[in-house]
């Protein structure tokens, strides 16, 4: 079941979660509006060092949720390879979530005592990708663009270290990082659900659906 699914209203600088579930979801600074990522939405989420965005007890990844499946997934453009780690969508209070550096993407899990990290080094920083990070039976996965790029298997004792629903934020030190189509389910993903997924937001984006978002200063023929 999807438990988030935020949705960005540029033009009244607003986020809401519609997923039906109510996540919370707060931000610091303003945003741009920016060309989406997907042909499915609207606008992509522009984070720079002057804005944040974090979403809010997010009811996954809970020290005795260890036999609950969740799947964090969105779109996400690089401006930087980030010589200074970016939070993608991270808690660190908790130590979980995604970071970008040195055009390497990561997503992390802790316990009380250790952390545990799949990663993937981007082929080209500015290219956007379909990010998906799956824990399962005590297994996480890092999927991008529906292939599977990295995988552990945690230990049986394995805990998390959070005691209450996590808060992801994003936010970055410098340059920028564009997120879209942000989604958080208690499930995982399945391979036919990822793929159909893509094929759905690959859709040519028409010239009306940027151009109605920015008065055409990103379109032209």
């Amino acid at each position: 079941m999807k438990i988030a699914q935020v949705l960005f209203n540029q033009p009244a600088q607003s986020f809401s979660d519609i997923s039906g579930q109510g996540l919370t979801i707060t931000k610091t600074g303003t945003f741009k509006s920016t060309p989406p990522l997907t042909s499915r939405t609207n606008n992509s989420v522009f984070i720079e060092s002057t804005n944040s965005l974090t979403l809010n007890s997010i009811p996954i990844a809970v020290r005795t949720h260890e036999e609950e499946s969740f799947s964090i997934s969105f779109y996400l453009k690089a401006g930087d390879s980030f010589t200074t780690p970016a939070n993608i969508f991270y808690d660190n209070s908790n130590g979980i979530g995604f970071k970008l550096s040195e055009a390497n993407l990561s997503f992390t899990v802790s316990s009380s005592t250790d952390s545990y990290v799949v990663g993937y080094k981007l082929p080209s920083i500015s290219k956007k990708i379909l990010v998906q990070a799956v824990y399962s039976k005590r297994v996480i996965s890092l999927i991008v663009d529906g292939v599977a790029q990295d995988q552990i298997e945690l230990p049986k004792t394995y805990k998390f270290k959070a005691t209450s629903p996590i808060s992801l934020t994003a936010s970055c030190p410098s340059k920028f990082i564009m997120l879209d189509k942000i989604e958080v389910f208690n499930s995982p993903l399945d391979d036919f659900y990822i793929n159909e997924e893509i094929a759905l937001d690959s859709t040519y984006q028409n010239p009306g659906q940027i151009m109605s978002v920015d008065d055409a200063s990103y379109f032209s023929f």
